[in-house]
């Protein structure tokens, strides 16, 4: 589903919100009017491109007012409509809530839209499918797929002798000690790779397919202190964290430029290497033309050279609030 569709079929969803003297679209063929309220967490640049989507709803149904509330992350929103004073619509940056959302009635269960109008599951793909629901309740639908990978310098690698991205977390390690720079009094100038968790997109979900790392054994319990994974991965992020000095590396990422912004880190060339998704291109090609970047797989398990190739893919997913001012589907 393109970005346009999946905001114009949620926005549908909860469009006829009625004011105090308006009354709810209730027939069939009826163009649809009143108001929506719109929160999502795009900030800056890619608020702006909701913009130019949200704009083209408008055009299409005028009748329609659609408040939009962008940076509202889903903390936010769950408060809020904890409170009673949600959104009519939101959008969740990752597929890590959805079952939050189903469980605590936060988001409304679709299947009562989706048998109106007849819309066919199944050309989503199954594990689309399965991320926007939870426990037989759909009370998402998809927006955008973030697909992450390896970002490293071009120039910088040249620079440093080496020739082509790492395959292996032990080649990263490699590479990362050859491009960090420091001053003379061992303060990080430029990382070659910053391996902490919470930098930009270092987090346990984006590096653990490096290692195969399990989240959930087969019966739904958790496999993070048992799965030996996690134990490779944050045994090789120690060693790395270590040879920069915890409290170094901290004083340096400090020093850095916010994500989204155009003071981003490898924007600027402090950081050499990173993980990030493949929106990455977009900032770059418009806030740091001069960057001379490639893009690659994520490095993986020395133990297994094979899985070089795979990575992380998440899910933006939507849906109507429980606060959404007409909740029931049209004709009701």
């Amino acid at each position: 589903m393109r970005v346009s569709s999946a905001i114009a079929a949620v926005l549908v969803l909860a469009a006829c919100t009625p004011g105090a003297a308006e009354k709810p679209v209730a027939s069939p063929g009826v163009e649809a009017s009143g108001t929506v309220e719109f929160w999502h967490f795009f900030t800056d640049r890619e608020a702006k491109a909701i913009d130019t989507i949200v704009d083209d709803f408008r055009a299409k149904h005028p009748k329609i007012t659609v408040v939009v509330k962008s940076g509202q992350d889903d903390t936010k929103m769950l408060q809020a409509i904890g409170a009673g004073q949600g959104p009519d619509v939101g959008l969740s940056y990752s597929t890590d809530t959805v079952g939050k959302f189903c469980a605590s009635g936060a988001w409304l269960d679709l299947k009562p839209y989706v048998e109106r109008d007849g819309v066919d599951l199944g050309k989503l793909q199954p594990t689309v499918r399965s991320y926007t629901e939870f426990k037989g309740k759909r009370c998402a639908m998809p927006f955008l797929a973030d697909t992450y990978g390896f970002y490293y310098n071009k120039k910088l690698f040249t620079e440093a002798g080496i020739t082509s991205p790492p395959k292996t977390l032990s080649e990263l390690t490699d590479a990362a000690k050859k491009l960090t720079k420091r001053k003379a009094d061992g303060t990080i100038e430029r990382a070659g790779f910053l391996p902490l968790f919470g930098f930009y997109e270092n987090s346990p979900s984006h590096l653990s397919p490096a290692v195969g790392a399990k989240f959930l054994n087969g019966d739904g319990t958790s496999a993070i202190g048992s799965d030996p994974a996690w134990l490779e991965l944050l045994k090789w992020q120690k060693d790395l964290v270590d040879w920069y000095g915890y409290d170094k590396l901290e004083k340096f990422r400090a020093s850095l430029g916010d994500e989204w912004s155009a003071d981003h880190a490898f924007h600027k060339g402090q950081v050499a290497m990173m993980v990030d998704g493949e929106y990455r291109i977009a900032f770059l090609r418009d806030q740091a033309k001069d960057v001379q970047f490639g893009t690659a797989p994520l490095p993986v398990s020395d133990a297994h050279p094979d899985w070089y190739g795979a990575g992380y893919v998440t899910g933006n997913v939507i849906g109507v609030s429980k606060t959404a001012k007409n909740p029931r589907p049209r004709g009701s």
